[in-house]
């Protein structure tokens, strides 16, 4: 309400913009921030196309391992067991390749590219220009590297199980062979939405140091959080068991009381 109180007024407009511009330009001209972004965007598509190589000749071994779960399905297994897949298409192949290359040579560079955009974020601010925010930086983009990895990890481990009630949903005469695209596309989509979900403790830990929470808020709204976290979990397991969900809103809630314990070492 105050803020809105704030904003209405010629004078509260004007000081939000220029709060806002301060922000984004960090008291430097905007030809420079827009040089730095040149650069900052050059580099993360530097490492973007490295991890893209890299990706290409490891191709195989990626596509081996996306296809792994369907080994234990009736039908689709028999064909994957001896390193196959199913394209419909002639062109099929070339594009399921760009796909996973760009896929997988993103998740090599996110690092790089992570690192590049805190940069820009804190170029010529205090934290971003000291040894003490540049450490925290670090730490920043490991985290989020390593939560992203723990959500792809649960997603792979969920799609067998989900591929197996969605055959049994459809009955016993139905035999699953799926198209190398279509499988592929969805264990992707499953793999950002788990990954995008476990990180969800570093923007309540933004929110804590923005002041907008604090570690006992936090606790106060913890049953509230767990029931969200369930429902969250619901909406993502592609499933229709409780068991599945159950399992991805264990680890969601101990990312919650991970939240709450680094908000306390913080006294925040």
């Amino acid at each position: 309400m105050m803020v809105c109180m704030a904003t209405e007024s010629p004078l509260g407009e004007r000081a939000w913009a220029q709060g806002l511009a301060g922000a984004l330009l960090n008291h430097r001209s905007l030809l420079e921030r827009l040089g730095e972004l040149r650069t900052r965007l050059f580099r993360a598509l530097i490492a973007l196309a490295v991890g893209s190589v890299v990706a290409w000749f490891l191709f195989p071994a990626i596509l081996a391992l996306l296809a792994h779960p369907l080994k234990s399905l009736p039908g689709a297994g028999a064909v994957v067991a001896r390193g196959k897949l199913i394209f419909t298409a002639p062109q099929e192949a070339f594009f399921v390749r760009i796909k996973i290359v760009g896929f997988a040579g993103a998740a090599i560079a996110s690092p790089v590219i992570l690192w590049q955009m805190w940069r820009f974020l804190t170029e010529g601010a205090t934290l971003g220009s000291t040894r003490r925010g540049t450490r925290y930086a670090l730490v920043l983009v490991a985290v989020s590297v390593v939560l992203f990895a723990a959500g792809a990890a649960a997603a792979f481990a969920f799609v067998a199980p989900a591929l197996r009630i969605f055959l049994y949903l459809g009955g016993p005469h139905i035999v699953l062979v799926p198209r190398a695209s279509e499988y592929l596309s969805f264990l992707m989509i499953l793999i950002v939405a788990f990954g995008l979900t476990f990180e969800y403790p570093l923007l309540l830990l933004g929110l804590v140091f923005a002041g907008v929470l604090t570690s006992g808020t936090l606790r106060k709204r913890r049953r509230v959080a767990w029931f969200l976290l369930i429902v969250i979990s619901a909406v993502v397991t592609p499933t229709v068991d409780p068991i599945t969900p159950l399992f991805l809103a264990i680890p969601l809630a101990f990312l919650y009381e991970a939240t709450i314990f680094t908000a306390r070492l913080f006294k925040r």
